[in-house]
């Protein structure tokens, strides 16, 4: 499964527990507070270790920006934000894990290209219903140029009014975040509640066995969409090449 980590709280379990020996970065004041260990090969070592005996398999580390704010040693220290992402990374080819980077800076993008387990980075807003955050295609062409697939974040995959789910919704354009999702690239997350996801039109999305389907690159903005004949709307083009053909020429 996937695992979601925001931050380490300074009253994290692993803190109390000593584990990292050597302890964790300092934090004052009032407000939202976080902390990182400070032997990063140590913690992330064990911490993937223990994760993974849970079902582990990929690990999202959320609020990739928010960090830069919370936990001081990342402003103080110029190599510490190197050494966070370096050793978590390390930690997680050790234990045959991949990586997604979420609510990243430019910074987080160009840092990925260091990592080989970070193969996909969340390229949008949260996703609330109707709230737009399917408009991906410009992060989705950084995101690709560094060898990264653009997650679009959840949708709920049904178009009626889901009591009791975290986003009750209604959707009014299940559809079009499914179409967005499928050509990205990336992973596809219907947030459905239990029993409530629409399986036709999930099924446009993936094979039976869950296998994605999907063109061979993340849709991109035209060309035009960065100059004076930009169009305007967002207008975004992907591709496939066929076995024994040849795939087609870019707009």
């Amino acid at each position: 499964f996937v695992l979601h980590n925001r931050w380490f709280s300074p009253e994290n379990w692993y803190k109390t527990h000593g584990i990292p020996p050597s302890g964790w970065t300092a934090s004052s004041g009032s407000g939202m507070l976080g902390t990182l260990p400070l032997d990063g090969d140590y913690f992330w070592d064990y911490f993937f270790r223990q994760q993974k005996g849970y079902g582990l398999r990929v690990y999202e580390q959320d609020f990739l920006w928010m960090q830069y704010d919370i936990v001081p040693e990342l402003r103080r220290n110029a190599t510490f934000a190197d050494d966070w992402l370096r050793t978590m990374g390390n930690a997680a080819k050790k234990h045959n894990l991949t990586i997604q980077y979420c609510m990243p800076y430019p910074r987080d993008y160009l840092a990925s290209t260091k990592q080989e387990v970070v193969t996909t980075i969340r390229a949008s807003d949260d996703y609330k219903p109707n709230n737009g955050n399917w408009r991906i295609a410009r992060q989705s062409l950084l995101a690709h140029a560094l060898g990264l697939l653009p997650f679009k974040d959840t949708f709920l995959s049904s178009g009626a009014k889901e009591a009791g789910a975290a986003n009750p919704g209604p959707e009014l354009s299940p559809e079009l975040h499914a179409l967005v999702s499928a050509l990205s690239g990336g992973m596809v997350g219907p947030g459905d509640g239990p029993h409530m996801a629409n399986r036709s039109r999930l099924l446009q999305t993936c094979m039976e066995d869950g296998v994605l389907l999907k063109a061979d690159r993340p849709a991109i903005p035209l060309d035009a969409a960065w100059t004076a004949r930009d169009p305007g709307g967002e207008l975004s083009w992907s591709l496939s090449g066929l076995p024994g053909g040849r795939p087609p020429p870019a707009p």
